[in-house]
């Protein structure tokens, strides 16, 4: 009988390993931005505006927004009113401030 495995909202328990496990963790991950094995650790948006929006999300939310960004064919390296669109439409505590900015970009 096969079992089906469930994770809870974040893919790793990250809290309580030390600092070279995660420096680790972090730099695989790194590896994975723009594909499907990336895993929510480590920051995938650069130093652009949009930042402010992301640096608090759970792994599971910044998963979610990078597979629609990777899913869309934008540029991790670059800043547009479709990275705020998707950012705001996936998670909707942030979606007016999304919103507002895509108008300012216009």
């Amino acid at each position: 009988m096969k079992t089906k495995m469930r994770f809870s909202n974040s893919l790793l328990y990250l809290n309580r390993v030390t600092s070279e496990a995660l420096d680790k963790v972090n730099e695989l991950d790194r590896e994975f931005i723009g594909t499907r094995n990336y895993m929510g650790v480590c920051c995938f948006w650069g130093d652009h505006p949009y930042k402010e929006f992301l640096q608090d999300l759970t792994p599971a939310e910044r998963r979610r927004v990078h597979k629609h960004w990777m899913y869309a064919g934008l540029d991790f390296e670059k800043e547009s009113r479709w990275h705020y669109k998707i950012i705001g439409s996936v998670i909707e505590r942030h979606e007016k401030a999304c919103t507002k900015t895509q108008a300012e970009m216009s």
